[in-house]
C-alpha cells in the first residue's frame, strides 16, 4: 500500500532526483535537501519549529489509517531482518525510526563506506506490497557520492553531521494513504534539521535539510520498516 502511494507521486521523486544527489557531497551541496542530525548548530530561521512532535506528544500525532489486515504481519525480504540494521533496525516507535533514518543518510566521515551504509539501511526495506525496495535502493544511491566528489571527501577530510529539529507526521501524506486505503501502521513521515558540514581548513558550513519518508510500524509490521525516501518534505517538490 505505501508503494502504491509512490507509485501515485513519481513526479515529486523525479524532481528531487538530481537535488538530492549534490546533497551528500560537501562542497557543492548548499543549496539540498532538508532533513536530519548534525553537530551543534543554530536552526534556520526557514525552519518549521511548529510542526514539531515532541516525545511526550508522539500518541496523539499518530495517524493510522484504514482497517487492519486480518492475520499476522508479512515477513521481510528473503535474508532480511529489520533488527539486523544496525543504523535503524529494532525500532517500534515511527518518529524514533524516521530521525534514525535520516541521521543515518545525512551524517557521513571522510572514511565513510557508502555502500556498507545503504546496505545496512536496506535491511529495513519493507516487503511487498507495502514497499518498493528496488525505489528504495535508488534513494539511497542519490544520498551517495562518487567519482570526483568521494574523492573530494575523502582527501580534504570531510564529515557532515546532523542534528534534528522537527519530526512529524505529513497530514498531506496521511490524507493520500487513506484515500488509498492504507492499512494502520503506515506513516508518511515529514523531517527537518540541520547538516553541518566541516572540512579541514575550512569553517563549518550549516545547511538546513529535510526529508519525507514513508515507513510502516505496528501493527503493519513487528518493527518499522522503510518504503521510500524523498529529498523534500512529503507533498512538495525538492529544494530548487
Amino acid at each position: 500500500m505505501v508503494a502504491e502511494f509512490w507509485g501515485r507521486n513519481k513526479v515529486l521523486l523525479v524532481a528531487g532526483a538530481a537535488l538530492t544527489a549534490i546533497a551528500v557531497v560537501a562542497t557543492i551541496a548548499l543549496v539540498i535537501l532538508r532533513p536530519h542530525r548534525v553537530a551543534a548548530s543554530t536552526p534556520s530561521p526557514g525552519s518549521v519549529a511548529a510542526s514539531a512532535v515532541s516525545t511526550s506528544t508522539m500518541d496523539t500525532n499518530q495517524v493510522f489509517v484504514g482497517p487492519s489486515p486480518a492475520g499476522s504481519s508479512p515477513a521481510y525480504l528473503p535474508g532480511s531482518d529489520p533488527t539486523d540494521s544496525t543504523l535503524v533496525g529494532g525500532q517500534t516507535n515511527q518518529f524514533l525510526f524516521a530521525e534514525k533514518v535520516a541521521t543515518a543518510v545525512f551524517s557521513y566521515g571522510s572514511a565513510t563506506d557508502f555502500q556498507v551504509r545503504n546496505a545496512d539501511v536496506m535491511e529495513v526495506a519493507l516487503p511487498s506490497p507495502l514497499g518498493d525496495s528496488a525505489g528504495l535502493t535508488t534513494d539511497l544511491q542519490r544520498y551517495t557520492p562518487t567519482g570526483a566528489a568521494l574523492s573530494q571527501i575523502r582527501s580534504s577530510g570531510t564529515t557532515a553531521t546532523f542534528k534534528v529539529q522537527t519530526v512529524s507526521i505529513s497530514q498531506w501524506a496521511a490524507q493520500k494513504l487513506q484515500d488509498i486505503g492504507a492499512q494502520s501502521g503506515t506513516y508518511g513521515i515529514d523531517v527537518l534539521g540541520v547538516q553541518t558540514i566541516t572540512t579541514r581548513g575550512s569553517a563549518p558550513v550549516s545547511l538546513s535539510v529535510s526529508m519525507g519518508l514513508t515507513i510502516a510500524c505496528a501493527p503493519a509490521v513487528s518493527y518499522c520498516g522503510l518504503d521510500r525516501i524523498q529529498a523534500a518534505l512529503l507533498g512538495q517538490p525538492a529544494a530548487g
